[in-house]
């Protein structure tokens, strides 16, 4: 997933959260609510609700960084991703693939190109790839080719 629309989601997520915020003050304000539920916890002293309202708030306040925390390795996750991508792909276009069948003569080994000329082997590979050759002599070719040089 790219940062942007990460970055755009959490946006949303924390626009969401401010609306649904305003809405519940709104409504807290309209109702009266924190009166009544003082009322409620004074009235029902026994069950110790005044005591779960820190621990509620505590409970926000640790979700909230636990959440910021996920959020920023996951954006550095998804930098790290995009970086690694980038260096594939670098590495993708350094490479020049050979594909496909190579129309290759059976007599002196040079290949046809795309455009119908001849090319020596050699050429057409370093042309086509990032290969490059150096010529040395087998000792099958020198034995044939020069019987007098010592092996």
């Amino acid at each position: 997933m790219p940062t942007q629309s990460i970055k755009r989601r959490f946006k949303q997520e924390l626009s969401w959260f401010f609306i649904g915020a305003v809405l519940v003050f709104v409504a807290s304000a309209g109702l009266d609510l924190a009166e009544r539920f003082h009322e409620f916890v004074m009235r029902y002293e026994q069950w110790e609700l005044d005591e779960i309202i820190p621990v509620a708030i505590y409970g926000l306040v640790a979700a909230t960084v636990i959440m910021v925390g996920r959020w920023r390795e996951a954006l550095k996750a998804v930098q790290r991703e995009q970086q690694l991508n980038h260096k594939l792909q670098q590495a993708l276009d350094e490479i020049s693939q050979l594909k496909g069948i190579l129309p290759i003569c059976s007599f002196c080994k040079r290949i046809r190109d795309d455009d119908g000329h001849w090319q020596q082997l050699e050429t057409y590979i370093r042309d086509h790839s990032a290969a490059d050759f150096s010529h040395g002599i087998c000792e099958d070719c020198l034995a044939k080719h020069y019987p007098d040089e010592p092996k």
